[in-house]
């Protein structure tokens, strides 16, 4: 007698079947999504709607517009989403003349804005025409011919004439011996001065020669001279050297002798 196969064992292989489809599908389905949003991700990178079309400066005071645009490397026609803004933004700081910046865009107008925030000058060194600013890092913010009241300018040889590029070394060095000094003794100074080597001489109020040397030792050296000032009258000194910190030296006038 032929033995027959029970339908359970008939049916098995055909409900495997069926089964393995059913699990199929899900796979098939997240297959496709992904291939969509693959797709879909690769139009928008590439599709001129998200394309930087302008980049708009603000807040600059000093550093042009046109400088802080191309020291951003941003390329026009680029994707606005594939921007880095970290480094775009360190791009910009790295300018001698910008303290802070930020970044914002707009996917529907295409715009970059840069909002940025420069040094403020710390010193103006005499130029041919106008005055060149000079920030507390001794780089060169720009030129001016207007300088706000009671300003402090210093005569010296001419700075390196770039922007965002430092200054020269002897107009660093002038800077950090008035960056060392306080508000009340800068107020206090006029006519300064300083040569190749960063030696800064100055008058202090109005009348009585200071030189100061170089910034080694600076407020030592401030120390030295308002303990001077403490002792001395001003109206008797035409000259007070503190250069050598600790060893002030003063030059009265023939007057009061």
């Amino acid at each position: 007698m032929p033995i027959r196969a029970s339908r359970y064992y008939d049916h098995k292989p055909r409900l495997q079947s069926a089964a393995e489809s059913r699990l199929s599908r899900p796979v098939v389905k997240a297959i496709v999504v992904l291939v969509f949003i693959v797709a879909s991700a690769v139009v928008l990178l590439a599709t001129p709607l998200f394309a930087v079309d302008r980049i708009i400066v603000q807040g600059n005071q000093f550093t042009s517009a046109a400088l802080i645009a191309e020291s951003s490397e941003i390329a026009e026609g680029s994707s606005l989403i594939l921007l880095d803004p970290d480094q775009i933004i360190e791009n910009v700081q790295a300018l001698g003349t910008v303290a802070a910046a930020n970044l914002d865009r707009d996917l529907w107008t295409g715009d970059v804005v840069l909002t940025v925030t420069d040094h403020a000058p710390q010193l103006a060194i005499t130029a041919p025409t106008g005055y060149w600013l000079v920030t507390g890092d001794g780089f060169i913010l720009g030129q001016t011919t207007e300088l706000p009241e009671g300003f402090l300018i210093a005569q010296g040889p001419a700075p390196a004439e770039v922007v965002g590029q430092p200054a020269s070394a002897a107009a660093l060095g002038a800077v950090k011996v008035l960056n060392g000094l306080s508000l009340d003794v800068l107020s206090r100074l006029s006519d300064v001065s300083f040569d190749q080597l960063g030696f800064v001489t100055a008058q202090i109020d109005g009348g009585t020669t200071v030189e100061f040397g170089t910034a080694t030792n600076i407020e030592s050296k401030q120390r030295d001279l308002l303990t001077v000032l403490e002792r001395v009258e001003l109206s008797c000194v035409t000259a007070i050297d503190v250069t050598a910190s600790g060893l002030p030296t003063v030059e009265r006038s023939g007057a009061c002798n």
